[in-house]
């Protein structure tokens, strides 16, 4: 859960930049969650194959949408809890998703 929260907090941050006129000039983001990862990256492997070349701004390929395969038992591991989740590694990780999408942006990477 702590990295579908960065990940909208990423995306918060840049459609702020956006409304302000200081988004991203040559870079489009999309942003997708999925379930299951723990589990072998199901969900992004899913996704990915089914939706390969297709544009994922309509919600996030409706073709895709739905198709992923469901987690089997539960939730992640009984240790990971709310309170497990290192306050200094989100801050770290959330400045990282920044930082990259703008050098990618601006054609550092």
């Amino acid at each position: 859960m702590a990295a579908s929260a960065i990940a909208l907090e990423i995306f918060k941050e840049f459609a702020e930049r956006r409304a302000a006129g200081a988004g991203l000039k040559r870079t489009r983001l999309a942003f997708a969650s999925f379930d299951a990862e723990e589990a072998g990256l199901r969900g992004a492997r899913v996704f990915a194959r089914r939706c390969k070349g297709e544009p994922c701004g309509h919600a996030l390929g409706q073709r895709c949408s739905g198709q992923c395969l469901p987690h089997p038992g539960g939730h992640h591991t009984p240790a990971d809890t709310p309170e497990a989740v290192d306050p200094a590694a989100v801050e770290a990780l959330l400045n990282l998703g920044l930082r990259f999408a703008e050098d990618i942006d601006a054609k550092i990477l």
